[in-house]
């Protein structure tokens, strides 16, 4: 099955045949699809917030332990 859809002069168009006649989706598509990347957006935001609480637990970890092995060096009690 084909189906394109594509922006036309600020409009949501769609066809269904390679050289069909472009059509004007729906207003109730259209919020369909507003509805969908809303979620999808969410679902982006919520997955950048973990990966940054992440890598800042892993910096703050691997700075204490970098303070604490020169500490230990510092102090020439070895590693």
């Amino acid at each position: 099955m084909f189906y394109e859809e594509k922006i036309i002069n600020g409009v949501l168009m769609y066809r269904t045949t390679p050289d069909g006649d472009w059509q004007q989706c729906s207003i109730e598509k259209m919020g369909q699809r507003i509805v969908e990347l809303q979620a999808e957006v969410a679902g982006i935001n919520n997955a950048f917030d973990s990966a940054v609480r992440k890598a800042t637990e892993r910096g703050y970890l691997d700075g204490k332990a970098y303070e604490k092995d020169r500490m230990k060096e510092m102090l020439g009690l070895g590693s």
